[in-house]
């Protein structure tokens, strides 16, 4: 008995410093011993449960959960094989509710250890009734300071609880935003990538239409350039033509030198006629065509669009032909030879792409 009591009082003061391995192995021995001997004498079984106590209170700062338990159910099997009787000491009973309050509370279950510190509470008044004042404030003190403990626990527990919830939201907030973020980042970086595209092929449709109109205007150049070259080729005919009528005259001069006496006058009198026939037909020839180009001017427009390589000549053959002019009054007008005309409407059927079984007139006529 001596030695139980001094390993308790060493154990209990292990316990206070927090040596918790030495002092489990104190009440440890102590609760073996006390077992071993439980039918030597009635008082071991108080002492059996004092032990048990603090081998839980200890198990339960180290979180042996596993030990805890198999202590617990070999020591509620014990209370209740041997310790209940009808005359059970209250003592004993209310060292059972304290080994079960530690196993609660190892267990995290507050509320039935509230229960049970309050039946604590209750017994231990009704067996301190007995005992002397100041250990019964003693005793109401520890319960107060134990109750104190477990409302402490409860409310830190809750709280931790409100802490994790609250932090659990935050982060799910964060997720939230950090995804609404990078979604934003991703469609914005697809729109601008999109709209790159789209002004990359703008770009593209603008540079292959400027290259169109590029090549558009290098073919009108070239058949303004071609339509040059046949008016010039015109100009060159009638300068010629020019020419050859100035030979004349040049030729009927020199006979009129070499000439006198009436036959002088004769020939001055038909070079007289030559030169204002000339003068005379060239001048109503410019104001017949200058109305000829008026009055034909959208004819001209339409063969501009559908053969714009036709010359100034051939463009005003067209429209003398439309006017069902004959080809000897065409002659006096252009003033060329009839081979000259036969061979201007030649070239003008090969421009049309005409068959050799088409008629030119009605051709014309007809647009």
């Amino acid at each position: 008995d001596l030695i139980g009591s001094i390993r308790d009082n060493i154990g209990r003061i292990y316990l206070n410093k927090y040596r918790l391995h030495e002092a489990y192995e104190l009440f440890y021995s102590n609760f073996l011993f006390y077992k071993k001997n439980l039918n030597k004498k009635s008082k071991y079984e108080l002492e059996i449960l004092k032990s048990a106590s603090k081998i839980l209170e200890i198990l339960r700062i180290q979180n042996k959960n596993i030990s805890l338990n198999e202590l617990f159910c070999e020591i509620e099997e014990l209370y209740r094989s041997s310790f209940m009787t009808q005359k059970m000491d209250q003592k004993i009973k209310l060292e059972y509710l304290r080994v079960k309050m530690q196993y609660l509370l190892a267990s995290k279950d507050f509320k039935k250890s509230y229960q049970t510190l309050e039946a604590i509470k209750i017994m231990s008044d009704s067996i301190n009734l007995s005992e002397l004042g100041s250990k019964e404030k003693l005793q109401v003190l520890m319960n107060d300071l134990t109750l104190y403990g477990i409302k402490s626990n409860y409310r830190l527990e809750k709280k931790q609880k409100e802490a994790a919830i609250l932090n659990q939201r935050l982060v799910i907030w964060l997720i939230s935003i950090v995804s609404i973020t990078f979604l934003g980042v991703l469609t914005f970086l697809y729109y601008r990538r999109k709209q790159q595209i789209i002004n990359s092929r703008n770009k593209q449709l603008i540079a292959e239409q400027d290259l169109e109109l590029s090549s558009i205007r290098n073919t009108q150049l070239n058949l303004e350039i071609e339509s040059k070259k046949r008016d010039l080729s015109d100009f060159a005919i009638n300068l010629t033509q020019n020419q050859e009528w100035a030979k004349v005259l040049e030729s009927k001069l020199t006979e009129l030198k070499s000439t006198k006496g009436r036959a002088r006058k004769r020939l001055m009198d038909e070079f007289e006629n030559d030169v204002h026939k000339k003068t005379t037909f060239d001048t109503n020839t410019k104001v017949f065509f200058q109305r000829l180009d008026k009055l034909s001017d959208s004819f001209y427009s339409q063969l501009n669009s559908k053969f714009p390589y036709l010359s100034k000549t051939e463009k005003r053959l067209c429209s003398l032909i439309r006017l069902k002019i004959e080809s000897r009054n065409i002659v006096t007008i252009q003033n060329i030879s009839l081979g000259s005309l036969n061979t201007s409407r030649y070239r003008l059927r090969k421009k049309l792409n005409l068959a050799k079984d088409d008629d030119l007139d009605g051709y014309i006529q007809n647009l």
